[in-house]
């Protein structure tokens, strides 16, 4: 039994090495029981033993084939749909919103909570003066092209960064501008085999359009696109509105997944692929607010699974019992006599180790996991609705009367969550501080900032290197353009005079600097916040005027004043030039620029203000912008008052 085992293998292995040889051959594991016979009746439990299954007969010498002798084979069927687990395509979304800016929080949700890697939306309603951080959503890039002729329309595609890092808008695709098609190349990280790329495309064809016009247009795209990106994937997807189709699925050897009905018992929103064979059959689920299409969710056959996205925060407890006993910790403290008789650099490390030890100690942080799907309004009872509705929908359909309810339901219910929200955090701070009221506001107005660093996956020397790596690249390049300015040896002091003047601040001058900081704003390398020295400025007042003090009659500056933590922040939507299109913005240590504050406000401004320019108006006290332009305008109207005199305007960016 043995023997035949092995010459099964060895015969296996070489038919697996021929390279004349094209069939498929699988390698699983096969249990194997021996017959008993009376030389092996005490024989061990059978095990597995590794077996290599090939449709071909194998011969192995002399007109023996391994399939004469049946006692000793074992009948394995072998499953014919066989995709390696390795096979990745991006899961898709597609619907017909009517109107995206005020479905943004439903969206958001059903987007990161169902992971979809592409989602097409048509009818998007969008116009030029909506930017796209009313529209942006954590973790996606959108892609728009709006309607500009009248009102309604517009396409758009969000794709997902972290798994789709290399795309590209590619417009050359279009023969005219005269329709709403939108297409994009990407190139995800894995892909099934035989396919380079992935084409997708998001197309909105209003009833009113010409077909012929649109038959032609599509036929000339998917042409281009065959004849470009040779072996590459195709995903159109979109509202077609009873276009006919079967010209582009006969040609382009594509076919249509959508089989149930999106509008009512029609299916006006198709998505035609040739990646068919990797994707499951299509799931309706409910329209997004009032609208009246069904939202379609296309799931991979394979694909990773993945969690829900958290972030990870660090944050100190700060309760009011905890501040009261770092407040006494550090008032206990006899600053004078431990900072006595040291240099500025000595006295600084001791103030450094003294406040973080008490914050450890008696504020440790805590992580805490935020769902980055959830805006600050979302209730548990508005996610519980959410459930209910999707259950309604699956279980009566989307005209039945229960589902008609959970939806009126959380539509009221995501309006007065909004508005709990502005009146409990946000109606008050319209008059006590507008900065505040302002951003809360574009909180609620799905006003979000970027997240610049992920948008760098999409430059190519960045693609294949770690978040360390990548960040010792932007350091690099950032140092790049100060290589000249780099000192080889340190600066000498300055000479003094028989009886120098040195600055001297006092105790009262530094602690009405500590308590005009903001608290908002992020710590320096020192990783003291400006809470701390804010909300205990009394009592780091005078060990902050000691080191200061120290430092001007020094002539030097500690070590960790000089460094910083800098955040390289894009200036573009999608980073290519990383030395062009990122913005180097640097957190220093805040009492260093206290330090700086009262140098420049004591020498430097006075002197400055002696000698600028009366027609100056930027970094000057009291000044604005707005003063500039009217300054500006009433010269120009001076000039030009009845004479028919031009203006002519040079604008300098330095």
């Amino acid at each position: 039994m043995n023997r035949f085992l092995e010459k099964s293998s060895e015969v296996a292995r070489s038919s697996c090495n021929n390279p004349d040889d094209t069939t498929q051959i699988e390698r699983i594991s096969v249990r194997i029981t021996p017959r008993p016979t009376k030389h092996n009746n005490h024989m061990n439990s059978p095990s597995n033993i590794p077996v290599r299954i090939s449709p071909r007969r194998i011969h192995y010498g002399r007109g023996i084939s391994l399939g004469q002798n049946g006692c000793n084979l074992v009948s394995i069927k072998i499953s014919k749909n066989f995709l390696p687990s390795t096979v990745k395509v991006p899961k898709l979304m597609l619907t017909n919103v009517r109107s995206l800016a005020p479905k943004m929080d439903e969206l958001t949700y059903f987007m990161l909570h169902n992971h979809v890697d592409l989602a097409f939306i048509t009818e998007t309603w969008l116009r030029e003066s909506i930017p796209d951080s009313i529209i942006h959503i954590p973790g996606y890039t959108v892609f728009r092209r709006d309607r500009i002729r009248d009102n309604h329309g517009g396409v758009c595609i969000y794709i997902q960064v972290d798994q789709l890092r290399k795309f590209k808008q590619i417009s050359h695709i279009n023969c005219c501008d005269d329709h709403e098609i939108l297409w994009l190349h990407i190139c995800p990280n894995r892909l099934p085999r035989g396919y380079s790329s992935i084409i997708v495309g998001v197309i909105y064809h209003p009833p009113s359009d010409n077909d012929a016009l649109i038959h032609d247009h599509l036929l000339s795209s998917l042409t281009k696109i065959e004849s470009e990106f040779l072996n590459c994937g195709i995903i159109l997807a979109g509202d077609f509105n009873r276009l006919n189709i079967n010209f582009l699925l006969k040609h382009f050897r594509l076919k249509q997944l959508v089989k149930v009905p999106t509008r009512n018992n029609a299916t006006l929103d198709l998505l035609l692929t040739n990646l068919h064979e990797y994707y499951c059959p299509p799931l309706a689920s409910p329209p997004f607010g009032l609208s009246d299409h069904n939202t379609i969710v296309v799931t991979p056959k394979i694909k990773d699974s993945n969690a829900i996205k958290k972030k990870t925060v660090k944050k100190r407890v700060r309760r009011a019992s905890h501040k009261s006993e770092l407040g006494r910790y550090l008032s206990s403290i006899n600053w004078v006599s431990i900072l006595a008789e040291y240099n500025c650099e000595t006295m600084w490390n001791i103030f450094h180790d003294v406040v973080l030890t008490g914050l450890d100690l008696l504020m440790p942080t805590t992580e805490i996991k935020i769902s980055v799907a959830d805006a600050p309004w979302m209730t548990y009872r508005l996610k519980t609705l959410i459930k209910k509705r999707q259950k309604a929908f699956y279980t009566y359909g989307v005209n039945s009367a229960e589902f008609k309810y959970y939806r009126n339901l959380v539509n009221s219910e995501r309006k007065s969550c909004r508005g709990k929200y502005y009146e409990a955090n946000v109606h008050n701070l319209e008059k006590v501080g507008p900065k505040k009221w302002w951003r809360e506001v574009k909180r609620l107005c799905n006003f979000k900032t970027k997240e610049g660093f992920s948008n760098l996956t999409n430059v190519a020397e960045f693609s294949n290197l770690s978040l360390e790596e990548q960040a010792s690249k932007i350091n690099t390049i950032f140092l790049d353009s100060l290589n000249e300015y780099i000192l080889q040896f340190p600066l000498p002091k300055l000479p003094l005079e028989e009886s120098p003047v040195f600055p001297n601040v006092s105790e009262i001058m530094v602690h009405k600097a500590l308590s005009k900081l903001k608290i908002n704003s992020a710590a320096g390398p020192d990783d003291i916040p400006n809470w701390c020295l804010k909300e205990y400025s009394l009592i780091l007042a005078l060990p902050v005027s000691l080191m200061l003090n120290a430092s001007y009659k020094e002539q030097r500056l500690p070590t960790l004043w000089k460094k910083a933590d800098v955040i390289p922040l894009p200036k573009t939507k999608i980073v290519q030039q990383p030395k062009k299109d990122l913005r180097p913005i640097s957190l220093t240590s805040c009492i260093s620029k206290i330090a700086e504050e009262f140098l420049v406000n004591t020498y430097v401004k006075p002197a400055v203000l002696k000698v600028i320019d009366p027609h100056q108006y930027g970094v000057i006290p009291k000044s604005s912008t707005t003063m500039a332009l009217i300054s500006m305008l009433h010269h120009w109207f001076h000039e030009t008052d009845g004479n028919g005199s031009v203006i002519r305007t040079i604008l300098f960016d330095y």
